[in-house]
């Protein structure tokens, strides 16, 4: 998510939006959010209805999470790029954004490639020690 964060107003200049989607409810996602600095919001399904429709639940782990994916999804609801990622292959958000700009330019996209995920130590200070911290002081149970 901090990827997209730092790639968010090339998305938004390309008329799109970003939004994350979590199986958590508000009271756990919104300090996730502040934490990380996301300029987008992330849409809660507790009941994990969406996530199960789209495919997206892992029920073998932690009781239940969300698979990371990226879609993109014209104004007509359609569909026009579904990456299903895994912990160490995805879709980066730098291959978004190259594949709205020709979608822009009226080229015919290429679907971004998913690429081995090897973090960078800014990627791993923007990540790793946030989600450490919301290990060790997790937000309170509503």
């Amino acid at each position: 998510m901090a990827e997209f964060r730092a790639q968010y107003d090339d998305i938004r200049a390309l008329a799109a939006d970003v939004a994350a989607l979590s199986v958590d409810d508000a009271g756990h996602s919104e300090p996730v959010r502040a934490l990380y600095r996301l300029q987008f919001p992330i849409l809660c399904d507790p009941k994990a209805e969406v996530v199960k429709e789209w495919g997206l639940f892992k029920s073998e782990e932690k009781g239940g999470i969300s698979q990371s994916a990226v879609f993109v999804i014209d104004s007509g609801l359609r569909v026009l790029l579904a990456s299903l990622d895994t912990t160490l292959s995805r879709v980066r958000a730098d291959g978004v954004v190259a594949y709205l700009r020709a979608a822009a330019a009226g080229q015919t996209a290429a679907p971004p490639e998913r690429r081995l995920v090897i973090p960078t130590l800014k990627e791993l200070s923007d990540t790793a020690f946030p989600a450490l911290k919301l290990a060790f002081f997790p937000p309170p149970k509503r």
